[in-house]
């Protein structure tokens, strides 16, 4: 198939790009071209005039949008779709649960989304999913926490690109002084589910994307440490408000999303595509991230 990619430079991006390759699809990777990976095709996702011209030259029959997280963005989207585009994906986020519970949620869970970045999320798959053309079909994914080639570790601060230079330093990494997890999600595993849901000739309109085991942040910071050669981390015990005020600005909104993130039930995902299992385990993705 012909499948574009907007966001193709990212994390995801670019790891759903070389599974999509590897099976033979054709791919057209767009971004904004101010990475250092360039994109095949430099494009302003906010330019109507500009993504036609993108699709009228490409006629993609699968768009992956791993960029749009606005109603307006997702709507600009596919009203620029030509008649080829049979299917869109949109990435979504794990987010628009809302707060962790006692179990993990299903897609058939009631969304409570807390947060101006989760409230968008699920309003931009509204959008998606409210499409009057019947000759599209509508496919979210909702992810846990991506990582991969491409991407600053995630720590409970938030995305910190001196992460692994403060842990060869040995600086105390602050982590949250509760028993908040994560579920990573590699970039590898998340472009393999993709290339299976794409070759899917009904597949579900909403999936679950997480790793397969809930893991506390100590355990992640020392899993780059690990991955990076450097000595045991130390790690200093930090509540909410700390760590939310040593946040980079614009992420402080986002800090309880990280430090309570809903546990995510992937069991249909497994059932429908279950070669993409089992998953990269977070040491062996960490050191494939540092590696790439």
């Amino acid at each position: 198939m012909r499948v574009a990619i907007l966001g193709g430079t990212g994390c995801g991006g670019r790891a759903t790009a070389a599974a999509l390759r590897a099976v033979g699809h054709t791919v057209l990777t767009v971004a904004r071209g101010q990475l250092s990976l360039a994109p095949d095709l430099c494009c302003d996702r906010h330019d109507p005039d500009a993504l036609r011209a993108a699709w009228q030259r490409f006629a993609p029959e699968v768009l992956v949008d791993h960029v749009a997280y606005t109603p307006d963005e997702v709507a600009l989207v596919l009203a620029s779709l030509p008649p080829t585009t049979r299917r869109y994906v949109l990435i979504s986020s794990a987010a628009v649960y809302g707060a962790a519970a006692d179990g993990p949620f299903d897609e058939r869970a009631r969304c409570r989304p807390q947060g101006a970045l989760a409230k968008s999320k699920l309003a931009a798959e509204r959008v998606a999913h409210g499409s009057s053309d019947p000759n599209l079909e509508i496919v979210t994914l909702r992810l846990g926490g991506l990582y991969g080639p491409g991407h600053a570790p995630l720590t409970p601060r938030g995305r910190d690109a001196e992460l692994l230079a403060r842990l060869r330093r040995g600086e105390p990494i602050p982590v949250p002084d509760t028993a908040a997890a994560l579920q990573p999600w590699f970039s590898g595993d998340h472009g393999r589910l993709i290339a299976a849901l794409i070759a899917d000739p009904a597949p579900l309109p909403v999936l679950n994307a997480a790793g397969d085991e809930r893991v506390p942040w100590p355990q992640v910071i020392e899993a780059w440490a690990r991955a990076a050669g450097a000595p045991p981390p130390c790690l200093l015990p930090s509540d909410r408000a700390a760590l939310r005020d040593q946040a980079p600005v614009a992420l402080r909104p986002f800090i309880d999303m990280i430090l309570s993130p809903p546990h995510l039930d992937t069991g249909r995902a497994r059932e429908r595509y279950p070669t993409v299992w089992p998953l990269t385990p977070l040491d062996v993705g960490a050191r494939r991230t540092l590696a790439a």
